[in-house]
């Protein structure tokens, strides 16, 4: 059972190694997705068993950056795992320039300074803030409305996040299917598009996406 559980962008290991190695410096163990994940198992479940039985949580967050699924669902699943238990803390690190995402508004927020040479000293401030802590950065007592709220967010994430799955899936199988036959493939591109037209979307879908679409079905039929 790790004591932190450090998630962070692919492009973030070293930023997130360092952090490890200032946690381990202080008798903590912090867990790193590149590292510690293993070949028995789904990545998913031990993530999410990672998650749970932490101690504490630090998220670092570029504030510009697109989330990829899997970022997504790590984020949402910290927030609720510290929603769920009030002894959990929860610490997320901007590591770029930019204003916090909404999701982090009720978390303890830090930046990275951006020369690397201070980056050392930071994680070693951000170990010892957590290290000498004994109190959650999330309120004990978080009020009903409070607490909906944060489940329609997550949820929000969660469909976004099948959202874009389903389109990688669609997306690619249009490829392939038309660089063997276009014209022998129309029915199982029609299909393919029935099967995923259904997936929800955060806020609403691009009119201009959605008029070229029906343009290149109709070309198609």
């Amino acid at each position: 059972m790790p004591d932190v559980f450090i998630s962070y962008p692919k492009q973030e290991k070293e930023k997130a190694e360092l952090l490890a190695r200032a946690f381990q410096s202080r008798g903590l163990n912090a867990w790193l997705a590149h590292k510690d994940l293993t070949p028995e198992g789904s990545a998913r479940d031990q993530i999410l068993d990672n998650l749970n039985s932490c101690k504490a949580v630090v998220l670092l967050v570029e504030p510009t950056l697109k989330l990829s699924s899997g970022l997504q669902f790590e984020y949402m699943t910290a927030l609720e795992s510290a929603w769920k238990d009030e002894d959990k803390l929860l610490v997320a690190v901007l590591t770029g320039k930019g204003e916090p995402p909404a999701f982090l508004r009720h978390c303890s927020v830090w930046r990275i300074p951006e020369k690397r040479k201070a980056w050392q000293h930071f994680s070693e401030q951000v170990a010892d803030n957590i290290a000498n802590s004994r109190n959650t950065n999330i309120p004990k007592q978080v009020s009903g409305h409070l607490k909906k709220e944060w489940k329609q967010k997550l949820d929000q994430v969660e469909l976004f996040a099948h959202k874009l799955l389903g389109e990688e899936i669609l997306e690619g199988a249009k490829r392939h299917l038309n660089l063997t036959d276009p014209e022998a493939n129309r029915g199982a591109i029609a299909l393919l598009s029935d099967r995923y037209k259904n997936l929800s979307v955060v806020g609403e879908p691009d009119k201009r996406h959605r008029k070229a679409s029906a343009r290149k079905r109709k070309h198609a039929g």
